[in-house]
Parts: structure tokens; C-alpha cells; sequence
């Protein structure tokens, strides 16, 4: 199968590619809004073509580096070592800090073998995942299902392979994202047309549906579930899995875009062509809640983001003018866009990014200053939000937007041909690598020739301003008479340790302990902190990390509620669900401040507690809750 041939077998949810292209970047931005720094680059790839599928085939490398990966058809030249299997195979190289090559290797059979995602492995190597359509031929040792399968392969720390695992059922099933799972394990999903046979255990529901496997840590399927959506005449049901985000309680989001109705695992009617569909699962596939962001054409979705306070932001491509979900007009083209939901899926805010032309966004990151990068291609020249000028066909487009998702700025890299931004990574708390796919020769902003039709092409990027840790989440929750504190920082560098710091009224905050940082680190880094003697009632806890030069960062606080002393809880609130202790159900009443009753819902949920859903969301102001002739303040914030 060629690369055209692999990327027409997407509806319309990725772009159609005519070269090989692959890209990933991460930049930050200073207090000037200044523009990075390029500080090198890099081609790598043979005579015939090599490009990346999707936004996650750039991670760090155990001992330091990065490991890229990349579908790769050429035989042994440039930068490429093994001849090619087949039609195309996953293609992994180990680049050392400075960017040279370490190694690189090809897995494939005799077919198409596309890869889609890398992770690391607990004993320090790592774990592919892509598709194949394969037969039981070369690194694929499992014959083929029905027509392409997912295929996962574990690979040593320098890269020899281990063991290999191929799902399927008898039609195509489409492998997009893989995932770790607390237990050593994995989630594997995609979409799947396959009825009931080989590993699917559920029928299909119209034409495609998303569908996860867990395996465990050999690559043992341990169970499989299958998420559609109602029928739709004109789009015959698609439902698209692209990627899994692992929630903090251990469950999972799983995001994509559905042109399907509602029905079956879906709760929203379709907006327009194809909404971005969000699910929530536990840890075992048990589906909790769902929702659909969308206006009156076309979306699709590609990653989500945690947010450290707490929520996700979600990002994509809308193809929609100002309707439904989307609230602001279309600048030309398809258009960057972002959406910011709470834990529950309530959609918070919207933003929009593009010029006059197709503008593609594929991946999001956080920067250390609690905003965000937004990395895809641009075929746009200088217009709507776009600041510079077409380099070729397509360039690397990175926006920069702050926490609440305002443009800060924007910057372009590229040649005269495509280049095609698909990932961000940070590298160091200061450098990212630029690391996609190029047709370019030496133009524009291209330094290095191409060996093929088409190359990785990776651009490392500095930003001087950036902070030396990022904090991902900061949680709490009250367990037996404790309060147990959480948090996770995406990288440190210099880091010395992190104070605990606690409050009764958020006026004044005082020590109760230190954790070690980890001091240097690249990777996701987890911390934990347990509070004996906690306050009874409402305290706040806030987290303060210290640099080894002394420099100190003090984030956000977070309230938690301990025994029964107060109530409503939390207050404040973020106008959602709450509680309020009361043994008087029936007489439960919420007025705004202006004496106006607002409708909710209630159930209870312990001997005290009740639970309390207003039937809209509350806006911002002071409401009271009435119960068995008690008065409560309730603050929305």
C-alpha cells in the first residue's frame, strides 16, 4: 500500500499528504512575547520517503536524547541503516543530546506497517504502536486477522526488539493511540469496522466505532470494549478514536470525532459533519459520561491536554463558521481550534486560530508559564492570526496562547515545499524539538537538503525566558481523618524541593512540610504528601517549589473539607454540582442573590450529605440554599 493510499482510508480527519511529511515542536515565549531562538537542526531519512503519523512519535530517551519514530519505505541510505519489508515499516532512530544518530531500526512485514504512536516501558525501553496489514512475515509474527490490525511492538533500550502483539477482527481495524494504564499495562485504541471475530468481542454498530483493547504488560489482551454512536444516513455512523488521555483517577479520556447521532454510547445529537466526541471510562471500560463539541460543519480532534488546575483543553481543526460550539467566525479554510472543558466534560471557553487558507492543528503543550502551544501546519499566508508570510505549500504554524487561550503570538518554520508540523516535545526546561515531516530543500528557513520524497526534519528551538518547572496537577482529598496531597510536574531543572503549605482562611499560609525534588528531569515526574493532623472544616493547601539558587515559584491553593463543620462544600464553588449537609430533603430550595429560585436536582449521597446539580450551570455571584429552615451562602467563582 502507498502513503496516498494509507491517508485515504481517513474520511476527512487527516489531511490528504501527497509527499511524505512528518513534524513536532515545542516553543515557550517570554515576557516580550519575543520569538524563539533556532538553535540547530536535523534531517533524517533515505532515497525513498519517511513521514510521521501523528503527534506522539517524539519522546525522551532513557540516559537522555530523544527517540523519534516515523513510517519509513526506503532501502539502506542517508540516514537510514536496514532496508525496508514492505510497503512501508515503523522506523525508530535514538538521537543523542547533541543530535547525533545512536541507532536506528526498522520493524515491518511484508505489507504496510504504519506507526502511530511511541511510550516508554517501565524497564526503561519502549513500546511502538501502529497498524499493519502484514502477513506473518519478518518482525510481524502473527498472521493477519482480516484486512489492517493494530500491531504493538516492545523494543529493548537500545532498540532490539522483544515481543510484538497484533488485534484484530475480520474487516480493518485502524490502531491511532496507546497509552500506559497504572497496572504496568496498556490501552490500545482506535476505530474499528469489524464485526464480532479474531479479538473483537462487540459487533460493530454502523460503520466504524472507537475501539480499546487492554493488554497487559506482555501484551496479553485482557479485555476489549467497543463506544458508537447512533446511525447517520449520509455518514453511515463514523465514530474516529485518536487519542487516549489518562486521567488522574486512574480511568481515561478517550477523544475523537463522531458523525454519528445520538444513540448507543452517545448522549449529544450531531451538530454538524462530525463533532468532537469526548468519553470518560474507569479503569476497566466502564463508560461515565460523554460529550460533543461541535458547530454546523466539520471538527476533528487530535489530543488533549491536562490542565495542572485542573480540566483539559481539547484541540483540533473546525472546518465551521460561528455556530453551535464554535463562537467565533471562520478566518478561511479549515482553522486551528481549541476547546477548555472541566472534569466533567462541560465545555468552559473556545478559541479560534487561522488565516486565509487550510490551517491543521495537531498537537498541544503546556509552557512553563501556565499557557499553551498550538503545532500543525499552515498553508496560510499573512492574514486573520497568521503574522508571517507562506514559505511554500505548507509550513510548521506554532501559536502561542496564554491559560485563558488568548494569542500571544505565532511563528512559521519551512521551505519551498510541505512542511508539516505534527508534535510538540520539550527536550530541556528551555529547548524543544521541531520534529516533523519535510519535501523542502534548502529555502525559507531550511538549512539542510532532503535525501528522498520526503524527511523527518527536526528543529530545535530555545526560549531563554522559560521557567525551570512545569507543574502538570496539584490535588487533594480528605481519607480517613488525613488529607492526602498529589502533584506532577512535566520536567524540573535545578529544582531543590517543594513546601506544603497550609491555610484555615487563605489570608495567611504556614509550612508543614518539605519534599525533594527530583532536581533534573525531562520526564513526568510524581510526587506525593500526606497531612496527618489536617484542620477540621475548610483548609487550603498550596504548593511552593524552591530552586536551588533560591528562586521560588508558589502555585494556586486548592481547598479540601474535613468531617462536618461546614456546608455547602466546595465553596467556593465553580457554579456545578455540590453538596450541603441536611436531614431535609424535601424542603431543598437555591435562590440568586436577588431572591430568584433556580431549579436543581438532588440526590442523597451519605447520612449528612446531599448532592445538589443545578439544572443550568451557575453563573459567577452569591446564591443561598434553603434547607429545613437553615440558610446557606453558596459563592460562584
Amino acid at each position: 500500500m502507498t502513503v496516498n493510499h494509507l491517508h485515504k482510508i481517513r474520511q476527512f480527519g487527516a489531511t490528504y499528504i501527497t509527499a511524505f511529511w512528518f513534524v513536532s515542536i515545542l516553543l515557550c515565549w517570554n515576557a516580550m512575547a519575543q520569538s524563539p531562538t533556532k538553535v540547530s537542526e536535523i534531517v533524517l531519512g533515505g532515497v525513498g520517503g519517511e513521514y510521521m503519523e501523528t503527534s506522539n512519535c517524539v519522546i525522551p530517551a532513557t540516559g537522555g536524547g530523544f527517540i523519534i519514530g516515523a513510517v519509513s519505505s526506503s532501502p539502506i541510505s542517508g540516514t537510514k541503516s536496514q532496508n525496508e519489508y514492505g510497503g512501508g515499516d515503523f522506523w525508530v532512530s535514538k538521537m543523542n543530546s547533541d543530535g547525533s544518530k545512536q541507532w536506528d531500526y526498522r520493524f515491518g512485514g511484508n505489507g504496510w506497517d504504519g506507526l502511530k504512536e511511541i511510550i516508554p516501558a517501565s524497564d526503561g525501553g519502549y513500546v511502538l504502536g501502529g497498524v499493519t496489514d502484514s502477513g506473518a512475515f519478518g518482525d510481524v509474527t502473527q498472521n493477519s486477522r482480516g484486512s489492517y490490525d493494530y500491531w504493538i511492538v516492545k523494543i529493548s533500550e537500545m532498540g532490539i526488539k522483544q515481543w510484538d502483539a497484533r488485534f484484530g477482527g475480520d474487516n480493518m481495524d485502524l490502531m491511532e493511540t496507546l497509552k500506559p494504564s497504572p497496572d504496568g499495562g496498556y490501552l490500545i485504541g482506535g476505530r474499528s469496522y469489524s464485526g464480532i471475530s479474531g479479538d473483537k468481542s462487540a459487533p460493530y454498530i454502523y460503520s466504524a466505532d472507537y475501539w480499546v483493547i487492554k493488554v497487559n504488560s506482555q501484551g496479553v489482551k485482557l479485555w476489549d470494549k467497543t463506544y458508537s454512536g447512533g446511525g447517520n444516513v449520509s455518514a453511515y455512523g463514523q465514530d474516529h478514536l485518536n487519542y487516549i488521555q489518562p486521567t488522574i483517577d486512574g480511568g481515561f479520556l478517550l477523544g475523537g470525532f463522531s458523525s454519528s447521532s445520538a444513540g448507543f454510547d452517545k448522549s449529544s445529537e450531531l451538530k454538524g459533519g462530525s463533532d468532537w466526541w469526548i468519553i470518560k471510562i474507569n479503569a476497566d471500560g466502564t463508560k461515565l459520561w460523554d460529550a460533543s463539541y461541535g458547530g454546523g460543519d466539520h471538527e476533528v480532534l487530535f489530543a488533549i491536554q491536562p490542565i495542572a488546575s485542573g480540566g483539559y483543553l481539547l484541540a483540533g481543526t473546525t472546518y465551521s463558521s460561528l455556530s453551535g460550539d464554535v463562537t467565533q467566525h471562520s478566518r478561511g479554510g479549515s482553522d486551528y481550534w481549541v476547546v477548555k472543558i472541566n472534569e466533567l466534560g462541560v465545555k468552559q471557553w473556545d478559541a479560534r486560530f487561522g488565516g486565509d487558507q487550510d490551517d491543521f492543528l495537531w498537537t498541544i503543550r503546556p509552557t512553563s508559564d501556565k499557557g499553551f502551544l498550538l503545532g500543525g501546519s499552515s498553508s496560510s499566508g499573512a492574514s486573520g492570526d497568521k503574522s508571517q508570510g507562506s514559505f511554500g505549500l505548507k509550513d510548521y504554524w506554532i501559536v502561542k496562547i496564554d491559560g485563558d487561550g488568548s494569542k500571544e503570538w505565532d511563528v512559521s518554520f519551512g521551505g519551498s515545499e510541505d512542511d508539516e508540523l505534527k508534535s510538540i516535545q520539550k527536550v530541556s526546561y528551555n529547548e524543544y524539538l521541531l520534529a516533523g515531516s519535510s519535501s523542502s530543500s534548502v529555502s525559507g528557513n531550511k538549512a539542510q537538503d532532503a535525501f528522498g520524497g520526503g524527511d523527518i526534519w527536526i528543529v530545535k528551538i530555545r526560549d531563554e525566558s522559560a521557567l525551570p518547572v512545569t507543574l502538570l496537577n496539584f490535588n487533594a482529598k480528605p481519607e480517613a481523618n488525613k488529607v492526602l496531597i498529589n502533584w506532577q510536574t512535566a520536567q524540573e531543572l535545578n529544582a531543590l524541593h517543594f513546601t506544603m503549605e497550609r491555610s484555615k482562611d487563605m489570608k495567611g499560609f504556614e509550612q508543614i512540610g518539605v519534599v525533594p525534588a527530583a532536581g533534573n528531569a525531562n520526564e513526568t515526574s510524581t510526587y506525593t504528601y500526606t497531612d496527618e493532623t489536617p484542620l477540621k472544616g475548610r483548609s487550603y493547601y498550596r504548593l511552593r517549589q524552591v530552586d536551588q539558587d533560591g528562586k521560588s515559584t508558589t502555585y494556586r491553593a486548592i481547598s479540601v473539607r474535613i468531617s462536618g463543620t461546614d456546608s455547602p462544600y466546595p465553596n467556593p464553588s465553580k457554579g456545578g454540582v455540590f453538596q450541603i449537609e441536611t436531614a431535609d430533603m424535601a424542603g431543598l430550595k437555591l435562590f440568586t442573590e436577588a431572591g430568584i429560585e433556580v431549579p436543581i436536582g438532588y440526590r442523597r449521597v451519605s447520612a449528612e450529605a446531599v448532592e445538589i446539580t443545578p439544572k443550568e450551570r451557575l453563573v459567577k455571584g452569591i446564591y443561598l440554599i434553603r434547607s429545613d429552615g437553615v440558610g446557606y451562602k453558596l459563592v460562584v467563582e
